[in-house]
């Protein structure tokens, strides 16, 4: 054959083979009529580069999340083909079977959890969500938790609660917002003179006892101060309960103010409480209760008596005075010859 018609023959092949079906390029295989693979696109394969050979493109996405990655990228895309025995795989290791490539092991650490040989072992072992294993989430009643050396464990409670029966499986079980467990468990909110309030988680005074407040506005002391102000005219120390003023600050006036108020007469000194005199003349209103214990108590109340002209008892000669009132007082018996004669003096009744 001569040179010229050889050259002619070698330009025919070449421009069949560039005509040929794009499928026979993608997959390296191109049917027949009868469904048989043609020698021709075969050829084409089996002479690319090992390289190309092992790892052949993928279709193009069609748009749309069909796997719920949240991305469209190549998830409606078959698994790679492949080609030989061994294949790559993410954070694991692959094998070719049948031209697709799967995953046979994972990495320490990383799993196939969604079971897709596509994403190979997509998932840490050391996450909240897979903790150890594909199915251990790791979770805590009102807690943070972390995972870490694929062990679950309890990091830190929410706020508004603690791990008070320190046992792993319930969590932060105990609000820390209550008068018993106040910020933390165990920890009582008191308030003294008044009731605590712990709804913040810090202990705060909710409310104060009558007549205390709360004038420094610190709640470490509680409602440390009295105040109840009651003006003592007497200036005994004591005063009148029916003029109270409630505030911080001493109310201004001319007279004496007091936080004791207990006195029962306000315009006379000798009458407070705790009063151990007995005076003769009531206190001003005509009361002798100088001892503000509501009743007035007589000094002296028994009667006087002479037995062998001797004094037995001293006393009064009959039935005791009232307060205030004069009667004869027997203090003594004189024998004169063979007579006995009481000796009585006057005398006023003191009371108190």
């Amino acid at each position: 054959m001569t040179t010229a018609r050889l050259l002619l023959l070698a330009a025919a092949l070449v421009a069949g083979a560039c005509a040929s079906d794009p499928a026979t390029v993608t997959d390296g295989r191109s049917s027949g009529g009868d469904g048989s693979p043609d020698d021709s696109s075969i050829g084409f394969r089996d002479h690319m580069p090992r390289d190309q050979a092992q790892q052949i493109d993928l279709p193009a996405s069609d748009g749309l999340d069909n796997d719920g990655s949240g991305s469209d990228a190549r998830d409606d895309a078959p698994a790679p083909r492949c080609s030989g025995t061994t294949c790559a795989v993410k954070d694991g290791k692959g094998q070719c079977q049948g031209g697709v490539c799967v995953v046979v092991s994972c990495d320490a650490g990383f799993d196939n959890c969604d079971k897709d040989d596509k994403n190979g072992c997509e998932a840490k072992l050391d996450s909240i969500e897979t903790c150890g294993t594909c199915t251990n989430k790791c979770e805590f009643q009102n807690a943070n938790a972390a995972c870490a050396s694929g062990t679950c464990f309890l990091a830190t409670c929410k706020t508004g609660f603690g791990d008070c029966d320190g046992l792993r499986k319930t969590g932060c079980e105990t609000p820390v917002t209550t008068l018993t467990n106040c910020g933390a468990c165990r920890k009582p909110c008191t308030i003294k003179n008044g009731s605590g309030d712990c709804s913040s988680g810090t202990c705060q005074i909710g409310k104060c006892t009558p007549p205390f407040e709360d004038c420094n506005k610190a709640a470490n002391d509680g409602c440390e101060a009295d105040a109840a102000w009651y003006p003592d005219l007497d200036k005994d120390g004591f005063g009148d309960t029916s003029n109270k003023v409630v505030q911080c600050a001493m109310p201004p006036g001319s007279f004496n103010w007091t936080h004791e108020g207990t006195d029962c007469y306000d315009k006379n000194a000798n009458a407070k409480p705790g009063q151990t005199s007995y005076f003769p003349a009531h206190r001003g209103d005509n009361s002798y209760d100088y001892d503000c214990d509501n009743k007035a108590t007589q000094r002296w109340t028994v009667r006087g008596r002479c037995i062998g002209c001797n004094l037995s008892a001293a006393g009064w000669q009959t039935t005791a005075p009232g307060c205030g009132a004069a009667g004869n007082w027997l203090y003594t018996c004189r024998k004169i010859f063979s007579s006995c004669l009481p000796r009585y003096q006057p005398r006023t009744q003191e009371c108190r």
